[in-house]
């Protein structure tokens, strides 16, 4: 049965403590290919941006983050998730 997963992104500044930002959007999919590519909706939780991702198959995934901070700063990072099944 499939089972409810959640992203976690968390993103802290210089004294590394976790920090809220303007925005953050991105895709999360297969280096290989698009079929499976979504969009995950985050809410902060006072820590980490979290949102629901469903199950996502074994292998290895990509989240192409982008944030902007609340100064306007845009940031841009490519994270590599393995899912292990």
């Amino acid at each position: 049965t499939d089972r409810d997963e959640k992203l976690y992104v968390t993103i802290t500044g210089k004294d590394g403590q976790p920090v809220q930002v303007k925005s953050i959007t991105g895709t999360l999919g297969r280096a290989t290919n698009v079929t499976q590519d979504q969009t995950p909706e985050f809410t902060f939780d006072g820590t980490s941006y979290v949102a629901d991702t469903g199950a996502l198959d074994a292998g290895n995934w990509n989240y192409r983050m982008v944030a902007v901070a609340r100064d306007g700063t845009p940031f841009k990072q490519r994270v590599i998730i393995h899912v292990k099944r």
